[in-house]
């Protein structure tokens, strides 16, 4: 797998950097998954200072995501389209995502490929204005298999 990443500005965000990390390694599985060794990973981090936000796109060239998972479906735990996928991931990468303030959004890239945007809290220059993350324990507890 080949990740090329581009961040142009200096980006500051109120985040955890173990729940980022386990973000992107749950994004980035996905796109390896779906592609295997030939997959092409692009990251591109920027600001949008009007929203306050960082915003962090994650693009591969895989075969994108089945219509009927989007816009939304593929963040339930266990909707997968892989024979071997529990369905975990991005169930998983959504609540890491909400419980640092941000969201989390999934489409195809016109060219082909998935394509997820994560927008993020920029970090205030106040750190009384900071927004806490709190994370409870029982929002990684797995869910439990229907049936």
């Amino acid at each position: 797998m080949e990740i090329t990443i581009d961040c142009k500005d200096e980006i500051r965000i109120n985040t955890d950097p173990k729940l980022l990390s386990s973000i992107l390694e749950n994004l980035l599985l996905n796109a390896f998954e779906a592609q295997g060794e030939g997959a092409l990973v692009r990251i591109r981090a920027g600001r949008d200072d009007d929203s306050g936000q960082a915003v962090i796109e994650i693009m591969d060239n895989g075969p994108g995501i089945s219509e009927e998972l989007l816009p939304d479906l593929l963040f339930d735990p266990f909707k997968t389209t892989k024979d071997w996928g529990s369905g975990i991931g991005l169930w998983q990468a959504k609540r890491l995502v909400t419980a640092l303030a941000g969201s989390i959004l999934a489409g195809n890239r016109p060219e082909g490929g998935a394509r997820f945007v994560v927008p993020l809290p920029l970090r205030s220059a106040d750190p009384a204005k900071e927004l806490p993350y709190l994370v409870p324990r029982c929002d990684f507890v797995r869910p439990v298999a229907p049936g």
